[in-house]
């Protein structure tokens, strides 16, 4: 990423105005090393050099809890996961043939990023226990193959009224807001994002 005085749009405010996801940090790297003590050819510094701000990354103490809950659930590395896969995708005696290289091949085209689709449901063996005080963020991104060809809005709400909005909609509904217009009516997109859903028990 660059800064945005050469037009690429990124800025420091921008990353501060989104919202933080929870035991997470995104490093961003400058293309020129600005540390006074690095000269301008110098290559950038490594994330162990200490050249970079990372004051905005500390942990505040619901992550702290967090971070506690994952440590004492370690998941297992990598390959392990990968080679307990192995075994029960293919026969022993395949196995047994494969040399290392030809399951670094199958395992990282089983890593690649799969075609997402709602027929395929979430994982939530790594999950996190639920914290009031983060809550969670809810984004519709878009519909499809709706019966009328008219301009549609998509409504959120945590409880919908037993009238289904037909008389007034509840304190908490939320509509979409910003429709991208190269979308079809009949399968409209939205740009709206997520919207954050904190304290609800």
């Amino acid at each position: 990423a660059t800064a945005s005085s050469s037009g690429s749009g990124f800025s420091l405010k921008e990353v501060l105005a989104r919202p933080k996801i929870p035991c997470a940090s995104v490093l961003v790297r400058a293309l020129v090393a600005t540390r006074a003590d690095a000269p301008a050819n110098k290559a950038v510094p490594q994330y162990e050099d200490g050249g970079y701000d990372s004051s905005i990354t500390y942990p505040v103490a619901v992550e702290r809890r967090l971070f506690a809950h994952r440590l004492s659930q370690p998941g297992p590395p990598v390959r392990e996961a990968m080679l307990d896969l192995a075994r029960k995708t293919f026969a022993p005696n395949v196995l047994s043939g494969m040399t290392e290289g030809d399951l670094e091949r199958w395992m990282a085209k089983r890593l690649e990023r799969p075609e997402f689709s709602n027929e395929k449901p979430l994982n939530y063996r790594r999950s996190d226990p639920y914290v009031p005080d983060l809550g969670f963020h809810v984004a519709v991104d878009g519909a499809y193959r709706l019966s009328k060809a008219a301009f549609h809005v998509a409504v959120t709400s945590l409880f919908p009224p037993g009238t289904f909005y037909s008389s007034k909609a509840s304190d908490d509904v939320v509509f979409t807001q910003q429709p991208d217009i190269t979308s079809q009516l009949q399968a409209p997109r939205w740009r709206d994002g997520f919207h954050v859903r904190q304290h609800v028990q």
